[in-house]
């Protein structure tokens, strides 16, 4: 039996960052665990800024929060640099915790328009959603994930509000499926490739077209990839997965029962060690002590989300190329660093021999998300609440402490963070929407790794071959 399973795992261009900047703890780091209070105190986006704890010299900012996003679970960008929001409210709303199956749940567009880092003006693109999954801004729409439906939703007036919407596929997982096991995401790889999670086909474009690839079903929250195109994702209390080999070769075969470099462990549960800085019971199996230390801060992790690689180019060098993950029942973001054999094969370490890029003393910080972002930096996705299990899901155990400690309200909440570094100078807004061929191929050797893989991406749509 695992741990637990986390609900959701499902990511400026300013130099000093004006966005919204409170002084954070100035202890040293990393810090000791604090205890935990009766109860857990609702913060206002202000007040938990002061409990998020990062290395010297890291710092984060605020990007949104509530009103301006409500119960994000995932973001993306367009060519233009705006953020598109998947927003979930539906996700454990009913009283006793249970999921609205309601069409309540939206997409909207953030935009900054000051250029100080902070979301200015909100548009909802996209609503009357069913308990959405995933989200794709593409050249001339945006994909949804709704089981079992994946849309593509197009603004045809560019007011940032869709007009219509076409089906790309009705197999898209299951309608009645669970939030945690259901598919998931759609990433675009290095291969032109859009990758899912936890499900049996990919999807590719051609001739304009969406097509359906069969596939091994892998992961369950999100993916990501590397500069050589590897893709990685995670699962529950397993935090980090490759595939050195794609799935579609294996696909091919029925009878082939071994997938050697399909979906290869990098590191063991039991060597992912985390550094919480509160006390981290509030997890379904909370009662096993051999999970905790004596001071009650989970040793392992406990609910994984979000694999990243950090391609980015305006925070520090050592960080480019490390993977990152979410843990939003013990309130943190996880850094790995990747290790090379030198003949091609990989294992993860620990960022730190003892600490974390981000940890909260704050019990409904609830990073459930990750972005690599247009401005270099990476973007934290906080829900904000106080449960991010599936009722379906909960153990005696957590349903006492979630009654004890009043964490199912409120809802409706939300947080969107910014990592930066002292060092992070300021760079350019994109507006790649209106580039020409030629300046896309210029693009694609840009440092950072979204103006590429926007670059290419748009290429591919756009049928570029001047």
């Amino acid at each position: 039996m695992t741990p637990t399973r986390t609900a959701l795992g499902l990511c400026l261009f300013l130099s000093s960052f004006g966005a919204v900047h409170v002084m954070q703890s100035q202890e040293a780091w990393p810090p000791a665990v604090r205890e935990t209070p009766e109860k857990a105190p609702v913060l206002s986006a202000e007040e938990s800024m002061k409990t998020l704890v990062l290395p010297p010299g890291y710092r984060v900012e605020l990007v949104a929060s509530e009103p301006m996003v409500i119960d994000p679970i995932a973001i993306d960008f367009d060519a233009d640099g705006r953020m598109y929001v998947l927003e979930m409210p539906g996700f454990m709303s009913e009283p006793g915790g249970g999921n609205s199956r309601e069409p309540i749940n939206r997409v909207v567009v953030l935009e900054d328009l000051d250029g100080d880092g902070a979301m200015d003006k909100r548009t909802v693109f996209a609503e009357e959603l069913v308990l959405p999954r995933s989200l794709k801004v593409l050249d001339d729409g945006v994909l949804i994930g709704e089981p079992p439906n994946l849309w593509l939703y197009k603004d045809k007036d560019g007011d940032l509000k869709s007009d219509a919407r076409e089906l790309v596929a009705d197999t898209y997982g299951r309608a009645a499926g669970s939030i945690e096991h259901n598919a998931n995401m759609v990433f675009w790889g290095l291969d032109n490739i859009m990758y899912t999670s936890e499900h049996d086909w990919h999807l590719r474009m051609r001739d304009g077209k969406f097509e359906t690839i069969p596939t091994l079903s892998r992961g369950q929250w999100g993916a990501s990839m590397d500069d050589a195109g590897r893709i990685y994702r995670n699962v529950n209390d397993a935090p980090l997965f490759v595939d050195f080999v794609p799935a579609g070769y294996y696909a091919r075969n029925p009878n082939l029962v071994r997938t050697r470099g399909l979906y290869e462990p990098l590191i063991s549960r039991e060597d992912s060690t985390i550094w919480p800085i509160r006390q981290t019971r509030g997890v379904n199996r909370g009662y096993r002590d051999q999970f905790f230390r004596p001071d009650g801060s989970s040793i392992t992790i406990q609910g994984v989300g979000t694999p990243i690689i950090y391609r980015g180019d305006r925070l520090p060098k050592e960080l480019y190329g490390d993977a990152f993950i979410t843990d939003s029942t013990t309130n943190l973001v996880h850094r790995y660093k990747l290790i090379d054999d030198g003949g091609g094969r990989l294992r993860a370490v620990g960022g730190y021999e003892r600490g974390e890029i981000l940890a909260s003393w704050d019990e409904r910080f609830r990073p459930v998300n990750m972005l690599g972002a247009p401005d270099g930096t990476m973007y934290v996705v906080d829900m904000y609440r106080g449960i991010v299990q599936e009722q379906l899901y909960w153990t005696d155990f957590l349903r006492d402490y979630i009654n004890a400690r009043d964490l199912e309200r409120p809802v409706h909440l939300g947080r969107i963070w910014r990592i930066t570094h002292e060092s992070t100078k300021r760079d350019v807004r994109p507006s790649l929407s209106k580039a020409t061929p030629q300046e896309l191929v210029k693009t694609l050797s840009h440092p950072n790794g979204w103006w590429r893989d926007t670059a290419q991406q748009l290429l591919v749509q756009r049928y570029a071959t001047s």
